[in-house]
């Protein structure tokens, strides 16, 4: 084992080199940040053998993850494909004329990387991620109250203090993963954008249009569907949205591209493409590689998924 004032230097160099905070370092390698700070400082009066123990295994371990992920190749940032464009209209609209807009589709089509890209943009447009633990009206509404540091963030007063603090903003409210909503939490999110006056947009799978279509005629609810002024969907990516992000991975021979395109088009789309090409170029890297074969696609796939890939596709 090194000495611990070269183990020291070591930390202190990784440290630098990756932007480390400390408090990260402690996190990772499980020595309590007081402990560390005062090993680092060298002046620990404790079991310094044992620290360093800790220390030399976060060392190793930090470097080969660095390594690996210098061969993983990362897929490319946000590119705005036609599947986007038309998701950015439904939140353009939403936003400006402070109305509701809803976007369905199958996984993979880019609706949550543009809405993270949307609210990057725009001043007041906030992203919330529905899950089963957020379905009632309450729950969602508390999270909205955290997003948008509300003054009250619980509690009876809640709906008030939340109009209270979205009304001129001129905001957007983006639900993702709104199939999970209750039609009660649906409707509460419909009393928002009435009384706060604000745009609120809905992204879920495509059975969400159809419920919220369906409540059109349950006159307790058609609110909802009559306040819904956009609907867009896709339920697969287009040719165009893949002729875009491949030009973004870089050049590809035929068969390689005739293959991630097959890819592309299947459960998952866009998101399973990048997953099987970034573990594709991982192994082309690792070989030392400048471009990737179709066996490397074929393993990008067999590798990550529970069937391998269909020999028809393969041949």
């Amino acid at each position: 084992m090194t000495s611990h004032t070269d183990l020291i230097t070591t930390i202190k160099n990784h440290q630098e080199r990756h932007g480390l905070s400390q408090s990260q370092i402690s996190r990772e390698s499980g020595i309590p940040k007081g402990t560390l700070n005062q090993f680092l400082a060298g002046k620990y009066n404790g079991d310094n053998d044992k620290v360093a123990q800790k220390a030399q295994r976060w060392v190793e371990t930090n470097t080969t993850r660095h390594q690996l992920h210098q061969k993983l190749r990362q897929a490319p940032d946000f590119v705005m494909l036609p599947s986007c464009e038309r998701w950015m209209n439904v939140f353009e609209y939403a936003q400006i004329a402070q109305d509701i807009g809803v976007i369905t589709g199958a996984p993979g089509t880019s609706k949550t990387m543009t809405a993270e890209h949307y609210c990057t943009l725009h001043s007041n447009a906030w992203l919330i991620t529905a899950d089963s633990s957020l379905k009632t009206p309450h729950a969602i509404l508390r999270d909205i109250a955290e997003t948008v540091d509300a003054p009250v963030k619980n509690g009876s007063r809640l709906m008030s203090g939340l109009i209270k603090r979205l009304r001129g903003t001129q905001g957007l409210l983006i639900i993702d993963e709104a199939q999970h909503l209750t039609t009660a939490a649906l409707d509460q999110l419909r009393a928002l954008n009435d009384r706060a006056e604000i745009g609120i947009a809905w992204i879920g799978n495509e059975p969400l249009r159809g419920r919220i279509e369906g409540l059109g005629r349950e006159a307790s609810y058609a609110q909802i569907f009559s306040r819904v002024g956009m609907w867009k969907s896709r339920k697969k990516p287009t040719k165009g949205d893949l002729d875009h992000l491949l030009t973004q991975w870089g050049a590809m021979d035929n068969d390689v591209s005739k293959l991630v395109r097959w890819i592309g088009s299947q459960e998952g789309g866009l998101r399973e493409l990048n997953k099987t090409l970034r573990f594709a170029w991982f192994i082309a890297s690792h070989d030392g590689r400048d471009s990737v074969q179709i066996s490397d696609i074929e393993a990008g796939w067999n590798e990550r998924r529970p069937h391998p890939l269909p020999k028809r596709v393969e041949g």
